[in-house]
């Protein structure tokens, strides 16, 4: 964008292209014409060949219930040196940092078209994915280094083919979730995405469900859905529901129930028989 009398640089998005108008966002920053990154020629001795996380997180998707530390706690207890966070919390100085990095953890729908931008521009590789419960965090860990090493970009899939459990939200989110039931309770889980999802992140058993009458459709044969409470009027009443909330669907209303899935998957996880 141009930059404005107050030294600014607008970007504009909306509600509905949400991940759009954040890659917008985000690829300004990583212009090299912005001076973010303050690129050298070489790698400090720290970051140890991993030394970068890619994360977009936003109140809307984790809330301020602790998840954003719960991910650096996950990460530096695997041996990575987080180095840059975009963009829940972080400064400029840590944003200028992203240059260094080794490879990328997207966290969150809107930081996956940035994250493809970091690998055409800097040949930095990404992993798609969340460590919801001790299976799946195994895997990605060994993920990012298998990226970091190989220099290609993965997504964490579980099998969710003929599931009778639906999770609706977020697409990253609740794709972390559905592999996680799969791991570790051993049932699969189909994800009905109410938002929207950049292409390549789902897999084939998902949908992408933008409005009632698609979620409506898809609930069909689902015995477990795992929702915001808003969705609870529109879910079979045969169907066990499992209360998820977020503040994307629900806002505030019910902030104070929204579990840390990365420190505490158990909270929704118990609840999947």
């Amino acid at each position: 964008g141009e930059q404005d009398e107050n030294g600014n640089y607008p970007l504009k998005t909306d509600a509905l292209q949400f991940c759009k108008g954040a890659k917008s966002e985000f690829d300004a920053f990583s212009k090299p014409s912005v001076n973010i990154y303050m690129l050298t020629s070489s790698v400090e001795d720290t970051i140890e060949g991993f030394g970068w996380w890619y994360k977009t997180v936003e109140e809307t998707t984790f809330s301020v219930n602790g998840a954003d530390r719960s991910i650096c706690a996950f990460l530096e207890a695997e041996g990575f040196s987080v180095n840059s966070r975009w963009a829940m919390g972080a400064d400029l100085d840590e944003l200028s940092r992203a240059g260094r990095a080794s490879v990328n953890l997207v966290v969150s729908g809107a930081g996956f078209g940035a994250a493809q931008s970091m690998k055409e521009r800097f040949g930095i590789p990404y992993v798609v994915g969340l460590p919801i419960g001790g299976k799946q965090s195994k895997l990605l860990s060994q993920m990012l280094r298998q990226a970091q090493e190989s220099g290609d970009d993965r997504i964490l899939h579980a099998d969710g083919a003929e599931a009778s459990v639906a999770v609706i939200g977020e697409g990253i989110t609740s794709l972390a979730l559905a592999n996680a039931i799969a791991l570790e309770n051993g049932r699969p889980a189909r994800v009905l995405c109410a938002t929207e999802c950049p292409a390549g992140i789902l897999r084939p058993c998902d949908a992408m469900t933008p409005d009632e009458d698609d979620i409506t459709a898809a609930l069909r044969g689902v015995d477990t859905v795992i929702a915001d409470p808003m969705y609870r009027p529109i879910c079979p009443q045969d169907a066990v529901f499992i209360s998820l909330p977020t503040e994307a669907f629900s806002g505030r209303i019910y902030r104070a129930r929204i579990p840390d899935l990365i420190s505490d998957p158990q909270s929704i996880l118990k609840e999947v028989l």
